[in-house]
């Protein structure tokens, strides 16, 4: 009964997807049976990445990371004192005593972005709340990335490399950690924006196109820029990426009048209009990178009227001359101070064998330089899949393919030096994988289902291949792709930090502690705004963003002298701590302590506590995060831990049980100084104490 259920219902959908496309043909729409494998595998794609991203919603209706609650925070505020507001206001609940001035430290289009959508679905008279909007934002932007990618690598190899570079991307672990539900951050529009700038510059280019066409992609590669450049830090990349790409044209000797038309366009738009951002401002155009970039464009209008004049023997060495004065010309005025160079973190980027970064920038896990075991646990085949395409791409050098090639390279380099740019990569090296892959199985594919024959030089150069060997081909690629599926399945479906309480392991219940949550709900109903509540920067965002009470410092690590003085109040004793959180008029102060529920019973239970060592708890929370303070506030760390042979295990000195952090957490603290004010009944991780002077 069942079967003929089925049978019918797969009958009925079939009459139906018949008549749509025969209507469709009637309109003047062809649907042929090729086009319509194509758009199911391009919908299907979609909807796989859709799903991925929306796993983590079994966890909770909680935003991931930190960073995420800062962008919340500021779409609220738009939506509750209107878009102009934004660019005025100074946040006293941030790095108090002097606050933050949100327009000239913060980029808005992921905010605005959020707070747009909402009203334009209020007008229409949905009912949704801003918390679903953000939830769902990074789902949806991570979705449309991978519909542009595949057009992307469709125009680059053809419409498998479209699909293939679409599928890569919507399991790619290190793009799905960036776009998965609640990830309501700067990189969700980043990617997007990127490639959508780079398909319409390079569709600009295409000499085919009538003017009016190219000049409308350049047009609208601009203004992709621009939302960008409005959205996200990392955004120098993408100008740089351009501009780098038409300077080596010239070089190769492709230089055409189009070049100058779709270089200029969009960046003379974007930077045109970046300026008025205050986080950008005037000051962006003087930067060494910006100046570098706008001179391109006198540069390209130079080499096209030089090359349109009479033909000259020695148009190299002039134009040689004329790069050399440019970069004199440079160099002299940074060193009158008329240009500023680019900040600490770009520059560590740029050439991370200089000298080590401030301690602040290198106590964040995600600035450190990337390991070829994670190159691989995020990429996985897609890595080796991309050298093969690289190598294809160098033989068959079209603009389209030097340009992927340069962005997979440049990506590459900066995601080695530092971990976090993997989402930059994560694009590039699908495409490449995409390109590679194609160029690979079209022998096998060829050979198993008889498709038409390759050209006689490629046949001759290609050995040849049995169906049989063909068929097991390509059983093997697709066993060496399944872990890459598992991976991106697995860290889907993993919670955010909030959702797990920054503990990445379940309790013996089967779910994970919700200390933080509990924490942060106390925090918010039972201290006001204005509080003043210390705690090490990681949390100031949950804090202010959550809690709604004032932090002396959060993610943005905007004040590095503050931090300092935050680590010493951690690693100093009581005494001198206490002197220093009254500077600050500090009135409570948190920690947050990870010790292994598998091998300590929680508070309440039997066993003694506290346990001894740092080699008996998890190597998360504020429990190893003394070490970076110790960096911070120019502190020797071995004055704090020791090693001890006899034990072959790692303890702590006199000297650390006696700071404040190890009597904070082991509520050892001097009771008529700092009274436990909340316990996090969990699993006890995180205290706040209430100071008193």
């Amino acid at each position: 009964m069942s079967h003929e259920v089925l049978r019918r219902g797969l009958g009925g959908v079939g009459g139906k997807l018949t008549s749509t496309l025969g209507r469709l043909s009637h309109l003047g729409i062809p649907i042929s049976g090729k086009r319509l494998v194509e758009i199911s595998a391009i919908l299907l794609i979609l909807f796989t990445a859709f799903t991925v991203r929306f796993i983590p919603i079994r966890w909770g209706p909680y935003l991931a990371e930190y960073d995420t609650y800062y962008q919340y925070r500021m779409a609220d505020y738009v939506i509750e004192n209107g878009f102009q507001s934004w660019f005025t206001w100074h946040d006293p609940q941030s790095w108090y005593p002097l606050g933050r001035d949100i327009p000239g430290t913060s980029y808005p289009g992921v905010a605005f972005s959020a707070a747009l959508i909402y009203q334009f679905l209020g007008a229409l008279g949905f009912d949704v709340s801003l918390l679903n909007i953000t939830m769902l934002f990074p789902v949806i932007t991570g979705t449309l990335t991978c519909l542009v990618i595949y057009f992307f690598g469709k125009d680059m190899g053809g419409k498998e490399v479209g699909i293939f570079a679409a599928f890569f991307l919507a399991i790619n672990s290190a793009f799905i950690s960036r776009t998965s539900l609640g990830f309501f951050d700067t990189e969700t529009t980043g990617i997007l924006g990127m490639t959508l700038t780079f398909l319409c510059f390079l569709r600009s280019l295409e000499g085919e196109k009538p003017l009016k066409n190219r000049l409308l992609y350049a047009l609208a590669s601009g203004l992709s820029l621009v939302y960008v450049l409005i959205s996200w830090g990392a955004t120098r990349y993408v100008p740089a990426m351009l501009a780098f790409f038409s300077f080596l044209m010239v070089l190769r000797g492709g230089y055409s009048r189009n070049l100058l038309i779709s270089y200029a366009i969009p960046i003379g738009i974007s930077y045109s209009l970046a300026i008025l951002i205050p986080v950008l401002g005037f000051r962006y155009l003087t930067e060494i990178d910006s100046i570098l970039i706008l001179s391109l464009i006198p540069f390209l209008i130079f080499y096209d009227l030089f090359k349109h004049a009479e033909k000259m023997s020695n148009k190299t060495i002039l134009i040689a001359i004329l790069i050399i004065a440019l970069a004199g010309s440079l160099w002299v005025l940074e060193s009158r101070g008329l240009i500023s160079s680019l900040g600490g973190k770009f520059l560590a980027v740029i050439w991370p064998f200089g000298k080590a970064p401030m301690a602040v920038f290198e106590s964040v896990a995600e600035h450190r330089r990337s390991s070829w075991a994670s190159f691989f646990s995020d990429f996985g085949v897609v890595l080796s899949l991309s050298l093969v395409g690289s190598y294809f791409s160098f033989r068959r050098m079209d603009p389209k393919r030097f340009f992927t090639l340069l962005y997979f390279i440049t990506s590459l380099y900066f995601a080695a030096s530092m971990i976090r740019l993997t989402l930059i990569l994560s694009a590039a090296s699908c495409l490449m994988a995409a390109y590679g892959l194609v160029e690979l199985v079209k022998p096998f594919m060829e050979t198993v289902f008889g498709s038409r024959p390759l050209e006689s030089r490629r046949r001759r150069l290609m050995p040849k291949t049995s169906p049989e060997l063909g068929v097991v081909f390509l059983i093997v690629l697709f066993l060496i792709t399944t872990p890459t599926i598992v991976d991106a399945v697995g860290r889907a479906y993993s919670p955010g930090q909030l959702a797990m309480s920054g503990v990445p392991a379940k309790l013996s219940t089967g779910i994970y502690p919700q200390d933080w949550i509990e924490a942060l709900t106390w925090i918010r109903n039972n201290l006001d705004s204005k509080t003043v509540v210390a705690s090490w920067w990681d949390y100031g965002y949950w804090l202010t963003g959550i809690g709604n009470v004032t932090t002396l410092a959060d993610g943005a690590t905007l004040n590095g002298s503050q931090i300092s003085w935050l680590a010493k109040i951690y690693l100093y004793n009581q005494t001198e701590s206490l002197k220093i959180l009254q500077r600050y008029d500090a009135e409570y102060i948190l920690v947050f302590i990870a010790y292994n529920p598998g091998s300590f019973t929680p508070w309440g239970g039997t066993q003694t506590w506290p346990p001894i060592g740092p080699d008996r708890m998890w190597p998360l929370a504020d429990n190893v995060k003394w070490e970076p303070m110790a960096q911070i506030a120019e502190l020797n760390i071995s004055d704090y831990i020791e090693y001890s042979s006899t034990y072959r295990e790692t303890l702590w000195t006199e000297k650390f049980k006696d700071t404040t952090i190890y009597n904070l957490m082991f509520e050892e603290a001097d009771p008529g100084h700092f009274q436990l004010a909340f316990r996090s009944s969990y699993l006890g991780y995180v205290l706040l104490y209430k100071i008193k002077y």
